[in-house]
Parts: structure tokens; sequence; C-alpha cells
């Protein structure tokens, strides 16, 4: 468990993919969606950019915890470069478990918020 706290808490600290996504670029559709946690006020923004079925790119920012934003920094990283119909069948309990370790209680909530922002992107997208 200390390695998946270290591990959030670089990501917390010195996140990757933070900012913004040009709407102008090499092509492909730049889309975005934001979500918020009402209980504790978290809010996440995601931003993609999609060419030929593929995230290109991928970029958030948000305020919240260490755990929302760690781990919706982990997943931008590991998202870039996969196709959108591989993301969509991720699991996500097993996918969250695999980038920011087991976390209960309240904190699962701030867990989710960043793969629960994305999917609903990602259903947009291939709606």
């Amino acid at each position: 468990m200390k390695i998946y706290r270290e591990k959030l808490l670089d990501y917390y600290k010195h996140p990757r993919c933070w900012g913004e996504i040009e709407e102008k670029g090499d092509g492909g559709v730049v889309m975005g969606t934001e979500k918020s946690n009402v209980s504790c006020g978290d809010k996440i923004k995601i931003k993609l950019r999609v060419k030929e079925g593929i995230v290109e790119k991928a970029r958030f920012e948000g305020e919240g915890c260490a755990v929302s934003l760690g781990t919706t920094s982990m997943l931008m990283e590991k998202i870039e470069g996969k196709k959108v119909e591989e993301v969509l069948k991720w699991n996500s309990e097993e996918t969250m478990k695999n980038l920011s370790g087991e976390i209960g209680g309240g904190r699962r909530k701030c867990q989710m918020l960043g793969w629960e922002t994305l999917m609903e992107l990602l259903d947009k997208k291939v709606k």
C-alpha cells in the first residue's frame, strides 16, 4: 500500500497530462467534458484529441484531493496512444486498482471521478 500512496502523491504533486488541448492541430477531433463529486467538491475536466480512433492526446485540469487528481493524472497518461475501443473495454475496478491501489470508504468516489468523467466523454464519442 505504501508504494501506491507514494506513486499517487507523486502524480498529485507533479501531474502528468495537465492542461488544455489546442483546438488547432494535426487533425482529429478535440472533445471535452467535466464532472464533479458533489459530496466533496472535487472537479475534473478532461479533453482528448482523438484521431482515427486513437487517443492522440489526453489532458485534464481540476480541483480536488490527491486521490482524485493523482488517479486522473495516471489515467490520462495510460490512455494516450490507445484505441478508444480498447479503453472502453477496460474494467473500471481492475484499472483503478492497478493505477492507484485499493481505496475504500468515501475516498472511492474520489478515485473514480476521473474514470467516470472519461467514460462519459468516450460514450459521447461512440454515439
